[in-house]
């Protein structure tokens, strides 16, 4: 994730506070960014990803007390878009345009430090149109 230039640092999930929240950033290949939210030097960056939410019970670890949407930009490939309750380090695939048009499943989160995630999507696109 990279945060806003005017944001402050990120804040431990259990000194979080209930109330909304929103989350930007950069997606890169697998490989591309160290488990300390380095990116590798020269890495290109493939996409962007959003997320906003609600942040219901800032004592849970990690983002397990909130509920949110976020949408995965793949630059040229289109767009997965995520929501509902962090369960076990997993949340709903709702939606997807381009070559993801369709898709509904899941998407797996490993948080590797605040500043840096792996998001592995589970899917199947059912959309058999033109």
């Amino acid at each position: 994730m990279e945060m806003p230039p005017a944001a402050a640092a990120p804040v431990a999930p259990a000194a979080a506070a209930p109330g909304p929240f929103y989350m930007t950033g950069g997606i890169y290949a697998p490989g591309a960014v160290a488990p300390d939210g380095t990116v590798a030097s020269g890495a290109a960056r493939v996409g962007t990803f959003r997320v906003w939410g609600w942040n219901y019970d800032p004592t849970r670890p990690g983002a397990g007390g909130s509920v949110g949407t976020a949408s995965f930009d793949l630059t040229g490939r289109g767009q997965i878009v995520a929501g509902g309750a962090w369960v076990a380090g997993r949340f709903a695939i709702l939606a997807g345009t381009g070559e993801f048009r369709g898709a509904n499943g899941q998407v797996d989160v490993t948080e590797f430090s605040p500043n840096a995630m792996r998001a592995i999507f589970d899917y199947s696109s059912p959309y058999a149109g033109t």
